[in-house]
């Protein structure tokens, strides 16, 4: 699988590029490997686990490019989007960061699932270009100038999971808006093992929304209340899902304190629809 993410890197006919492999402490050798890319890959082995974060923050402090681009080792990159990349960056003044759409591929029940999510390049409104922000991952080909990455303080390693979410809220918190990349960015393979970010049950144990709201509050409540609604009430979802009855009772109780009428809570709840735009626009303009 590294192979092929490192091959689908070296078939995008870009040549102004460094590639880094960070090894976060794992058992495999990788010894065919390291010979096979010796003139190509950077390659860094951690002596023990530390997570996706520190790996993360690991190769980008070895970056010597101005821009990094992230990619899973089970992952591929889409053909030309290193040059898509290159061009919304240049579309946009003062360009930080963008994301591309997936091709996500999957097994169920021994069938392969195919499903493609892409992102328009014409939101109109900016909350719901932040919105669609929440709902990815680093994954989704996000690309980043690496100054503005160290200005704001990098992946917070004491998150094991959402620690993009957390990132992503900290970029608009601090108004860097990141740019939506057309077309598919990253081919996605989620049909060869279960994912630890594909485990819903955790963000609620670990109470992962409320943590990335209550540590950038003071800003993203105030710049974003919008969106800061939004993921306050996917965080009571998950929390009413599995179960997890004081933080429930916690994000309801804030929900109802920032506009939302219970009743209207409780019907998204049941129907699984989004807050209604009404509610929210009238708790973000009082």
């Amino acid at each position: 699988m590294l192979s092929r993410a490192i091959d689908s890197i070296l078939s995008s006919r870009w040549d102004d590029y460094e590639i880094i492999v960070v090894n976060d402490g794992s058992i495999d050798l990788y010894q065919d490997f390291k010979e096979r890319y010796k003139d190509i890959v950077r390659y860094h082995e951690k002596d023990k686990s530390a997570g996706v974060a520190s790996a993360r923050n690991t190769g980008v402090s070895l970056a010597k490019g101005e821009w990094i681009v992230f990619l899973d080792d089970d992952d591929e990159l889409a053909a030309g989007y290193l040059k898509r990349i290159k061009d919304t960056i240049r579309s946009y003044k003062d360009c930080c960061a963008v994301w591309g759409g997936v091709k996500i591929i999957q097994k169920v029940n021994n069938c392969v699932r195919v499903e493609e999510r892409t992102y328009s390049d014409n939101y109109g409104q900016t909350k719901y270009l932040i919105n669609d922000l929440m709902t990815i991952g680093v994954g989704f080909g996000f690309a980043i100038n690496k100054d503005v990455f160290k200005e704001i303080g990098m992946f917070d390693e004491s998150f094991r999971i959402s620690e993009d979410t957390e990132l992503f809220v900290r970029l608009v918190s601090n108004d860097f808006i990141p740019r939506p990349v057309p077309g598919i960015g990253v081919i996605k393979h989620e049909e060869h093992v279960e994912r630890l970010s594909s485990d819903f049950e955790i963000y609620s144990s670990e109470n992962i929304y409320n943590r990335i709201l209550e540590k950038h509050e003071r800003k993203f409540l105030v710049k974003w209340r919008y969106n800061y609604i939004y993921l306050l009430m996917w965080s009571y979802r998950l929390h009413r899902q599995y179960g997890n009855r004081e933080f429930e009772a916690k994000d309801l109780d804030r929900l109802v304190r920032l506009g939302i009428p219970k009743e209207h809570i409780e019907e998204c709840y049941l129907s699984y629809t989004n807050l209604s735009d009404e509610y929210i626009e009238r708790c973000v303009s009082d």
